[in-house]
């Protein structure tokens, strides 16, 4: 791997934890099932996650192009 790939792969990193952490939030917010939150409230929080899961999802494929950008070589 050259040296401007393993920095844009590095320059990902913190991405990648803002994602995790994003998707680790609703996670903590909804293990208590008895919180109160009516449907709609629930139905907001899960577009958010699914925003946050698409945007890994980008993540993602953006390291494992990278990835094989640099075993091709």
């Amino acid at each position: 791997m050259d040296a401007e790939q393993r920095t844009n792969l590095e320059s990902m990193v913190p991405r990648m934890r803002r994602h995790h952490a994003e998707l680790e939030q609703p996670h903590d917010e909804w293990s208590n099932f008895n919180d109160g939150k009516n449907l709609a409230d629930i139905e907001k929080e899960l577009v958010n996650v699914n925003i946050a899961y698409s945007e890994a999802e980008d993540t993602e494929r953006l390291i494992e192009n990278g990835r094989r950008s640099y075993e091709d070589i």
